[in-house]
């Protein structure tokens, strides 16, 4: 009979530490969650700058594409007119 209360009590030791370390793991895991939420909402805030920052300079990128394409288009523009001008003087000055 004493071997069984010897071995209730080692098994009771056990389940204390057992239980002890179950507490201290959901305390760890409870501090992480509210560590990842943080650095989640961290990340979140630095992802928002980047967008905006992306879209000011965005809309200035695409100002400066629309003038550089009318300045394209315009250089386009003129050097056909040139062209279409010089053959058909070419045309009238032959016939």
């Amino acid at each position: 009979m004493a071997e069984v209360a010897e071995r209730v009590a080692r098994l009771e030791e056990r389940l204390d530490g057992m239980t002890g370390a179950m507490a201290e793991l959901k305390i760890e895991i409870a501090e992480l969650r509210l560590e990842m939420k943080s650095g989640f909402a961290e990340m979140r805030a630095e992802f928002s700058a980047v967008r905006r920052e992306f879209g000011a300079e965005g809309s200035g990128i695409r100002g400066e594409m629309n003038t550089q394409f009318r300045w394209i288009m315009g250089g386009i523009g003129g050097a056909t007119l040139t062209i279409i001008v010089t053959a058909v003087a070419a045309i009238l000055a032959t016939g």
